[in-house]
């Protein structure tokens, strides 16, 4: 009967030990949108540094990639490569598309903050 009483008396005291750290992990286990981002835009420009006849208008962008001619836009709420569903951006409420000398730099906007991203060269 002691032994079940100082088990007890054991892990009450080891329950706010354990909240704590579950508290500190909640935090870091969120879901962070800029590391996703990154890894979007990486993604992106790994296929346009192998694509050709890049085409920059404001709302899109053309391209042949792998003998098929592509084309990066908004649809909806995510920025994907079509033909197909290829996410690069997810969960942004605009995009533009902007040719500065021989860079192409995308701005996308999500809750109001505009980022940026070089994302080729022409």
């Amino acid at each position: 009967m002691t032994d079940l009483v100082l088990s007890v008396m054991i892990v009450i005291m080891l329950v706010p030990a354990l909240m704590i750290s579950i508290a500190v992990m909640h935090d870091s286990l969120r879901f962070n949108e800029e590391v996703q981002d990154e890894v979007g835009l990486s993604q992106l420009r790994r296929i346009l540094l192998i694509s050709y006849d890049l085409e920059c208008s404001s709302g899109s962008l053309q391209f042949e990639y792998q003998g098929r001619d592509c084309i990066l836009q908004q649809v909806n709420d995510h920025l994907i490569i079509q033909p197909g569903t290829q996410i690069i951006l997810a969960d942004i409420d605009s995009c533009r598309f902007e040719q500065m000398g021989n860079t192409v730099i995308l701005y996308y906007e999500r809750h109001g903050q505009i980022s940026r991203a070089a994302i080729a060269a022409v």
